[in-house]
């Protein structure tokens, strides 16, 4: 017989000392209903702006509630993400580099299709994670467009420099366009 376990994912906003904080707790219970897995983590919860979307993401195969926010050319990423997002591409536009998104936040829907595209080895398609393990999923990467040249283009070259900054950070060595919000990650770099 095999055991059964029940999944769930809560949030709420706790509020200390004035700032608001949104608290996500993931468990899992066994077949018993005792409690295998107790992750607690906190962020900061963001002020909505009109046209914020909810929906589901995914992070490391768990499914969570992501706040989306627009980054330009009908993509979206996590708020906090897209906030930088946009700063850095103010920047660059400044800078005289103007980029466009090719992809941003994907549904599971998306990354099925990309992922077995992928691995079908069908015309078009570049390596995609597995659904649910995706960046993407967790509105945290996009991919932008390099117009072909890749490290060569002038946006890859831009972004090589200044991207960290906004706390993002080319982690797919075989991928110039994609960029993924990794704030901890790009303070290491400097």
């Amino acid at each position: 017989m095999s055991a059964r376990v029940a999944v769930g994912i809560g949030a709420g906003v706790v509020v200390v000392g004035g700032v608001a904080f949104l608290v996500w707790r993931g468990w899992r219970a066994d077949e018993a209903g005792a409690d295998v897995i107790n992750d607690h983590s906190e962020e900061p919860a963001r002020v909505a702006v009109a046209g914020d979307e909810l929906t589901i993401g995914y992070v490391n195969g768990v499914p969570s509630n992501v706040t989306l926010r627009s980054i330009g050319d009908g993509k979206k990423l996590r708020t906090d993400a897209a906030d930088k997002f946009n700063a850095m591409r103010a920047a660059a536009s400044a800078a005289g580099v103007i980029f466009f998104v090719n992809s941003g936040f994907r549904s599971q829907a998306e990354q099925i299709y990309l992922h077995n595209g992928y691995v079908q080895k069908l015309p078009g398609f570049n390596m995609a994670a597995r659904p649910g393990y995706s960046n993407h999923q967790g509105g945290i990467s996009a991919d932008i467009d390099t117009q072909g040249k890749g490290r060569e283009s002038p946006t890859y070259k831009w972004l090589a420099v200044n991207a960290r900054r906004f706390g993002f950070v080319n982690d797919v060595e075989s991928e110039a366009w994609h960029w993924t919000y990794k704030p901890t990650a790009a303070a290491l770099l400097t």
